[in-house]
């Protein structure tokens, strides 16, 4: 079962998707945007096109999935290299700090 919160999150994620250009919303699949849809369902008007994703008050969880999505959907081979360098990077600094 999705709790309240993470309704909220899959809201926002639907919703900042959908704002999208019709040629980047070609790069997501439809199936996932289907899932989205039917698990949204909070009202997320105050996500609007004119303002700028970091000045909305986003659910943490919505930024973990949007972070997702970019990079199975919108990097290049390159740009997923370098996440994936960052990530072993963060994981390593991790590590040391609670070992």
């Amino acid at each position: 079962m999705i709790d309240f919160k993470n309704k909220k999150a899959i809201s926002e994620v639907y919703e900042i998707l959908n704002q999208l250009k019709e040629d980047s919303l070609k790069k997501v699949p439809p199936e996932l945007m289907e899932k989205l849809r039917n698990h949204a369902g909070y009202d997320v008007s105050y996500i609007k096109p004119e303002i700028p994703l970091e000045k909305l008050e986003l659910e943490p969880e919505t930024k973990d999935i949007l972070a997702v999505i970019s990079y199975q959907c919108f990097c290049n081979e390159e740009e997923k290299k370098k996440w994936n360098q960052i990530l072993l990077k963060n994981e390593m600094e991790y590590r040391r700090k609670n070992n």
